[in-house]
């Protein structure tokens, strides 16, 4: 198991850029329903996102 104790200074960085790039990418992911209602509802017209 990879912990931030037993990495060293540079695998901190790629730990950090791993986890927060899957972070948003579940994030994206999150959204994209609201995302496709909003659309909807304006029959494919300019939304807030």
């Amino acid at each position: 198991t990879v912990t931030p104790k037993n990495i060293q200074t540079p695998d901190i960085i790629f730990y950090f850029l791993f986890f927060f790039t899957i972070q948003v990418c579940m994030n994206l992911v999150d959204i994209m329903p609201r995302r496709q209602q909003a659309v909807i509802e304006v029959k494919g017209g300019p939304t807030k996102y």
